[in-house]
């Protein structure tokens, strides 16, 4: 078990990438899954060092998650590099864009940074009684009032143990239907979470919009083929990260108009529908004093 930990974490943390391979060479190791992309985690605040990226993934977990992810969730070829400004000798990077342990546990900062961070994402949710799972979206996630997504999603479930093996099973995105991915907020006919799978209030998981409920409905999700995640269906939750595997290609027009999808009116006006405002981490515009309170204050949203 040592020894696959280490093999693990030597595949995502260095120790056989040459220099002289080039960033052409890597890129064929990486799509050959002999290299993982960077993994960059913002610094731990507990100081436990137990886990140098994630509090709820070993290397291994990522690892075997990895080799479902598409190409280019695992590498830029130059064509690629060129489209989303990298430098010619820099490549994609893994990162974590929300931490529940780091940024609090606040359905407002979770859905922020979410849409903020547009690409495909990895989402990873430990619930009360010990139970890991998630699922990966290839699409952005936006605020929508429907269904929407990629093919390329999946749906996976840890044993929690936080061991090597502790796989219980991946499952891809079936043609069954296209519920593969909702986020809805602040309208009051229709549930309030974010889901991937099955049905709205039937969903193969859900998260609500107050950020502490959830279910995972068996024992067969139409979307995925996915059994019931969570040992219970209604489960509550614990710890959430989500991961920014392959960012989106910067808009051109987005940026002329100075700022995230965040930043525009329409955007703005659907999330402060639930009483809540956002200011985008670019405007570097922090709440005020009253405003914190009044937060504090506020009843939470429930589907």
């Amino acid at each position: 078990m040592i020894l696959l930990q280490l093999v693990a974490a030597t595949y995502f943390f260095g120790g056989h990438q040459k220099q002289g391979d080039g960033v052409d060479g890597l890129h064929q190791t990486r799509l050959s899954h002999q290299s993982c992309p960077s993994i960059q985690a913002p610094p731990s605040n507990n100081g436990s060092g137990s886990n140098s990226f994630s509090r709820l993934l070993s290397p291994y977990d990522y690892f075997y998650l990895s080799l479902q992810f598409p190409q280019n969730a695992l590498s830029w070829s130059s064509h690629e590099r060129v489209q989303h400004g990298q430098a010619e000798d820099q490549n994609l990077v893994h990162q974590q864009i929300f931490s529940s342990r780091q940024n609090g546990n606040s359905w407002q900062v979770f859905v922020h940074e979410i849409v903020r961070n547009q690409g495909a994402t990895l989402l990873v949710i430990k619930t009360k009684d010990g139970s890991i799972f998630g699922g990966y979206a290839d699409d952005a996630w936006r605020l929508e009032t429907d269904w929407y997504g990629s093919s390329s999603n999946y749906l996976y479930q840890l044993d929690g143990s936080f061991s090597p093996h502790n796989m219980l099973g991946l499952w891809n995105a079936t043609s069954n239907n296209r519920h593969y991915q909702y986020l809805c907020w602040g309208k009051s006919s229709l549930p309030n979470g974010l889901g991937m799978g099955g049905q709205l209030e039937y969903a193969g998981l859900w998260i609500d919009a107050d950020f502490i409920h959830g279910h995972s409905k068996g024992p067969t999700c139409s979307t995925y083929q996915s059994p019931q995640l969570s040992l219970k269906d209604q489960f509550e939750v614990d710890e959430v990260e989500v991961w920014l595997v392959r960012p989106a290609i910067r808009d051109e027009d987005e940026d002329a108009q100075g700022g995230s999808i965040l930043d525009r009116a329409e955007d703005m006006e659907f999330l402060e529908m639930s009483g809540k405002k956002l200011y985008s981490r670019d405007l570097e515009k922090p709440a005020t004093a009253t405003e914190n309170e009044d937060l504090q204050q506020q009843p939470s949203t429930t589907s």
